[in-house]
């Protein structure tokens, strides 16, 4: 063998040692990790047996691993301490190992992102799926075009928000492919999984439900609240209804109107409108209206359509606390612990939020600033990608962050304007918004010391 080959066998054997070792590192930490969420989530039993207004795809994955006798948080902290190997070495290969340290800690330290691979919910799935999905996109690896395809057809199989990030995806490599036999084979493989999902669901149930019509109210309802709000503007029928909740959200927009924390409101906004979603006809007042929900739950589509063209300014503005609400982290539970005679529907906002296990108070408070300067970073990022992107020629380098910034911003946007903000759905980016930052400072880092960057 010659002297080429045998330290290329060396390089691999030793990379492939690394591996191992900060796989074995990453599964230990996460296991050592102190669990911020409880296994059972409030909508953990939606995954635990079929629903019809849930993917079932999670289902089969926990029953098939059950009768082979390995448990799903076993299977979720191996797949995810795997994920964050391969993201991990894909940083230091776009910029140092110094770097890539850095993304690590960022990374595996997060206890509440970590503290998904605990609970039985389809995102412990799908954090690491799209990890790796990240990676073989951008990578050429053996067999990695049909593995790319299997991720996101998985992804789009566990949850309705898998289906856009798997939209993301397909935009990216289409644009990076061109139409050839690539996006064929992409094709194909994607709807495997969608197919087996598909079959299984249909042989439960004739058809699917979805959240939307929970979504429609919980706009509606939180919107009534604001002055803005003229209720002659919509429907006869549901005019008695707004009459009621105008009054009870109107308190709850004055109270978020005297805080001073914006993160701290667009928290409370967004678990004030999962209380219109899912509490609204719960309240005394409606209670005695005698209301009948048929009204707004078989005519979403116009209702949605009435309060874009009504209250566009209201909604777009919402969305955009609901953008902002993803980066709080904590904030609510320690201002709820100490004001709950001040916090109007006290009862409901508590049943709204999610049990947590939260840390001490330092800890907490690091955490959200550590979150708010990784919102700044990726927000600079985005602006100059945007301003770099329609001035220069886009190179491999270019096409990757801008990529991934369109990744994690068009998700981002999407679920502040069709759902609420939670942390939770931040985690699922997590990463990518680490991998981007970290690319960030790089390039900054080399143009520093004259090397190319970008």
């Amino acid at each position: 063998m010659s002297k080429e080959g045998k330290i290329k066998i060396f390089n691999s054997n030793r990379f492939g040692i690394i591996h191992t070792i900060l796989f074995l590192l990453s599964y230990t930490i996460i296991e050592l990790t102190p669990e911020l969420l409880n296994e059972i989530q409030p909508d953990s039993s939606g995954y635990m047996y079929p629903s019809q207004n849930r993917q079932t795809l999670y289902y089969l994955l926990t029953t098939s691993l059950n009768k082979i006798g390995i448990s799903i948080i076993f299977f979720q902290k191996v797949l995810l301490s795997f994920s964050i190997v391969l993201l991990v070495f894909f940083i230091v290969r776009r910029t140092s190992v110094l770097f890539g340290l850095l993304s690590y800690f960022c990374i595996i330290l997060n206890t509440y992102y970590v503290s998904y691979s605990k609970t039985i919910l389809p995102e412990s799935i799908l954090f690491s799926l799209l990890n790796l999905a990240v990676v073989y996109l951008f990578e050429e690896k053996r067999g990695g075009l049909i593995i790319f395809a299997l991720i996101c057809g998985i992804m789009a199989s566990l949850k309705p928000v898998g289906i856009l990030l798997s939209l993301i995806l397909f935009i990216i490599f289409f644009i990076k492919n061109k139409l050839n036999y690539k996006v064929f084979i992409f094709i194909i493989f994607f709807a495997v999984p969608n197919l087996i999902e598909n079959f299984f669901f249909y042989s439960q149930y004739k058809e699917r439900t979805t959240i939307f019509k929970q979504i429609v109210v919980g706009k509606l309802v939180i919107l009534s609240g604001k002055d803005s709000f003229i209720i002659n503007n919509y429907s006869e029928e549901l005019r008695p209804l707004l009459e009621k909740t105008k009054k009870e959200f109107k308190v709850v927009h004055k109270f978020l109107n005297s805080l001073d924390n914006v993160l701290l409101k667009a928290e409370l906004l967004s678990d004030y409108e999962v209380i219109a979603q899912y509490q609204t006809f719960d309240l005394e007042s409606v209670q005695k209206l005698e209301f009948d929900k048929n009204i707004i739950f078989e005519n979403t589509n116009n209702i949605f359509i009435e309060i874009i063209r009504n209250n566009f300014y209201d909604y777009l503005k919402l969305s955009l606390f609901h953008y902002l609400g993803n980066w709080a982290i904590g904030s609510k539970q320690r201002y709820l612990n100490d004001n709950d005679e001040k916090v109007p529907l006290y009862q409901e906002l508590i049943k709204a939020s999610g049990p947590m296990n939260l840390p001490n108070r330092i800890t907490l408070g690091f955490a959200q600033i550590i979150f708010v300067l990784f919102l700044f970073i990726l927000t600079a990022h985005t602006f100059y990608i945007f301003h770099k992107f329609f001035k220069v020629n886009v190179n491999k380098s270019l096409f990757i962050n801008t990529s991934i910034i369109f990744l994690i911003q068009s998700y981002l946007l999407f679920i502040g304007f069709t759902n609420v903000s939670t942390p939770r759905y931040l985690m699922v980016v997590y990463p990518l918004i680490i991998l981007s930052n970290m690319n960030f400072i790089n390039y900054f880092y080399n143009k520093k010391i004259n090397k190319t960057g970008y």
